[in-house]
């Protein structure tokens, strides 16, 4: 036996020392490698929070209508963050953070979400970022700026916090992720929901076309100026308490408004008082809602009092107007100048005769009937019970499909379609199943949307159901199929988050608190609002003295620039609510908002404005040549 073991390699006891040691070791590791695999994600989320570049300061951007990326405010962004042709006082560290509000941006029927949704998605979204970045960055200046549709959208943000901190009541909300997650003040996910209460001590806006702008009757905002006519589209009035009140609330004289003359959507005269200004805003949509992408790279009040185009620019308590004759004096004049005839027709509409209606009347008074009865009614395209109406772009693929020998256009044109055709159908049958359900069961259904399964379900454990009842609600879950709950691709906004003492009841017809089946049509982005393209006279180039060339960067993948811009999207800007206001259903549109848009306004491709350092003088009068921009 000893002779055997004397023939074996035996390890020394300091080897088996060592195994022991590397044993102890790869636990350690092991057990410092579990810990780290735990604590990871918030030493990341940490590490996120410091590296997250406030810069010196914030700009909250929201676009107008169907231009989601915010293409057309590219020049406010090439200002805020020092771009050329901007340049300007921030650039390099003092540059800001761009920060897209994300909504809809539509406008049914040009696009799949109503105009009352849209507007009240971007509310919950603006505000969402606005409270999202001053809980990272506090004490940073923010600028919220809009054009159009986003004016409307960030004129009522800044309406609602400015008149709120009026009251000693600031908005606090709760901070969401662009899914609706509640997030704490880095971002990170949390279970219970961190509230912020906005400030208004570095917070302004900047304005362009604003719907809803103060004014009087010979020219005001488009939705103080006319009366809705198609549910969904609401005419909201005055932010104010009356129609000249702008309703800045602590933030008055720190909101900018620009506005051309004769713009209908922010300078429209009411139409029983001045029909002929009235018609003549109509032709103004299209030939002067489109110039402010051109010039909003410059200051707002302009450079010496003027656009680079040579309008001249005046600004009284924040508002700056920008000259413009009628727009059938410009059409005209334009003709005459391309036809080479050497003649100033002057604006021969400006002496136009007006009408004094008895006992003052005018449109807007009517406002407060319509609205009641709009609120009777479905916010189209919605048509309740799960169905909805189809947008003009569904029929738009299925003939461009034909057209151009485009089968897939074709097939996506007609499945939008047919989705919407089998929701109508489908219409009557989720009403009777709704209505059928609030009648027998026990009580209001909470939760989830009252199918024919979940009635079944409720009545058959509800002693005093007789079997008539049960046999009924077992043949009706078994034939009836389904709501369709959201169509296929629907649009489904972040939904504004709780606030304190928020009520979040439901206001369902004929009481209760059970939720008719609701069906959002399929969100369609479309062209975003047309933005400035080229060169030349008719856009407008920058003071001759502006050095570089003159683009700046769209990040929508809808324009092109050749120049780069460091703005960049902050995750945080999506959804979210405020005050439980922002989610308000009322929403608010002006019809002539997006008169122009029915009218057949320019749903084109979009660009990012490159301003030619070489040009000077802008052309506008040739009628159409800077219009189809849509709000």
């Amino acid at each position: 036996m000893s002779d055997w073991l004397a023939t074996q390699s035996i390890p020394p006891a300091s080897v088996h020392r060592r195994r022991r040691q590397t044993t102890v070791l790869l636990a350690v590791l092991a057990a410092f490698a579990v810990v780290v695999a735990y604590c990871l994600p918030g030493v990341i989320g940490r590490a996120g929070a410091e590296d997250y570049d406030c810069g010196g300061g914030g700009l909250v951007v929201v676009g107008g209508t169907n231009d989601p990326e915010a293409a057309a405010l590219i020049g406010v962004e090439q200002r805020y963050t020092g771009q050329p042709p901007a340049n300007g006082d921030h650039a390099g560290d003092q540059a800001y953070r761009v920060i897209r509000a994300d909504y809809p941006t539509t406008l049914w029927p040009l696009g799949a979400t109503g105009y009352d949704d849209s507007v009240a998605q971007g509310k919950a979204s603006t505000t969402n970022s606005i409270a999202s970045y001053q809980a990272r960055c506090p004490g940073k200046p923010v600028v919220v700026t809009g054009y159009s549709q986003g004016a409307r959208v960030a004129g009522d943000v800044l309406s609602d916090i400015g008149q709120a901190d009026a009251k000693g009541e600031p908005i606090t909300v709760a901070l969401v992720d662009a899914e609706g997650n509640y997030v704490d003040e880095n971002g990170n996910p949390v279970d219970e929901p961190v509230y912020v209460t906005i400030s208004t001590d570095q917070l302004s806006g900047e304005l362009y076309s604003d719907p809803r702008q103060a004014g009087n009757k010979q020219g005001r905002g488009i939705e103080l100026s006319l009366i809705g006519i198609i549910p969904g589209l609401t005419m909201t009035g005055s932010r104010g308490t009356d129609d000249e009140d702008p309703g800045w609330g602590t933030l008055d004289g720190k909101i900018t408004s620009v506005c051309v003359d004769g713009d209908p959507i922010c300078d429209l005269p009411d139409p029983l008082y001045d029909p002929i200004g009235a018609i003549d805003g109509l032709l103004g949509y299209f030939t002067k809602h489109g110039l402010y992408p051109w010039q909003m790279y410059r200051d707002p009040a302009g450079v010496g009092g003027r656009w680079t185009t040579g309008r001249t620019v005046t600004c009284t308590d924040n508002i700056c107007r920008v000259s413009a004759d009628s727009a059938f004096a410009e059409l005209f004049q334009g003709w005459a100048d391309d036809l080479g005839v050497d003649v100033d027709l002057g604006d021969f509409l400006s002496g136009r005769p007006t009408l004094d209606i008895p006992f003052g009347l005018e449109l807007t008074h009517l406002r407060p009937v319509v609205n009641t009865i709009e609120g009777l009614l479905p916010p189209l395209p919605k048509l309740g019970y799960g169905a909805y109406l189809p947008d003009l772009f569904v029929f738009e693929d299925i003939l461009g499909g034909i057209v151009n020998l485009a089968p897939d256009q074709f097939r996506d044109g007609v499945d939008a379609l047919a989705g919407s055709l089998r929701s109508i159908v489908a219409l009557p049958k989720n009403f009777v199943r709704y209505w059928v359900g609030r009648a027998v069961a026990a009580g209001p259904l909470i939760g989830d949307e009252p199918t024919a399964t979940a009635l079944t379900t409720r009545v058959a454990a509800d002693e005093n159901a007789t079997p008539q009842v049960r046999t009924a609600l077992h043949t009706l879950a078994a034939t009836v199929e389904e709501p369709s709950g959201t169509a296929p691709g629907a649009d489904v906004g972040v939904a504004a988050p709780a606030t304190p003492n928020a009520d979040v009841s439901g206001d369902q017809p004929g009481g209760g608190g059970g939720e008719e089946p609701q069906s959002d049509p399929p969100f369609r982005p479309e062209t975003p609002e047309q933005t400035p393209t080229g060169t030349g006279e008719d856009q407008g180039g920058p003071d001759p003295d502006d050095a570089g060339d003159a683009t700046g960067v769209d990040n929508s993948g809808n324009g092109t620039g050749n120049g780069q811009s460091t703005a960049d999207d902050d995750d945080g800007g999506d959804g979210g609510g405020a005050d439980g206001s922002a989610t308000d259903g009322s929403g608010g549109a002006g019809a002539g908002d997006h008169s122009g848009d029915h009218a057949g306004a320019d749903s084109g491709g979009s660009e990012s404005p490159e301003h030619s350092g070489d040009s000077d003088t802008e052309s506008e009068t040739d009628g159409g040549s800077d219009a189809g921009a849509t709000n």
